[in-house]
């Protein structure tokens, strides 16, 4: 009744994929995808933590500022200081007068070492 024929399998290259249906428990795998998660996370606290820790350094800073002059209005007060142009002009003439005298010990030659002679004739201890 049937044709009794032996059958011939034939090799072809092709890919495989296999699918899964994936859980909802973090890829299936708790190795990396809820690591990194969690790296995530403890990675975005400390950026907010290192943001919180800079902005009070920097107004303790300030604070620090203001108490060595007594105030922050003295501190205001030295800041106009700061501005004025006569305060500006004595500091460029003291900075110039400091370069020149470096300059000028740079430039200028070195004096010779005296030398001692000694007489032949004297004894020595």
């Amino acid at each position: 009744m049937y044709n009794k024929m032996p059958f011939t399998k034939k090799a072809h290259s092709a890919v495989h994929v296999e699918t899964r249906k994936m859980s909802g428990e973090c890829c299936g795998t708790k190795s990396k995808c809820c690591g990194m998660g969690l790296c995530h996370l403890i990675g975005g606290l400390l950026l907010i933590a290192n943001l919180v820790v800079m902005v009070i350094f920097f107004m303790h800073y300030n604070n620090m500022e203001a108490m060595k002059v007594g105030g922050r209005a003295n501190m205001k007060m030295v800041q106009q200081i700061y501005k004025t142009e006569a305060l500006q002009q004595g500091q460029a003439q003291q900075i110039q007068a400091a370069v020149q005298q470096y300059q000028g010990a740079a430039q200028a030659p070195t004096t010779a070492q005296p030398t001692v002679q000694m007489d032949p004739t004297t004894p020595t201890q």
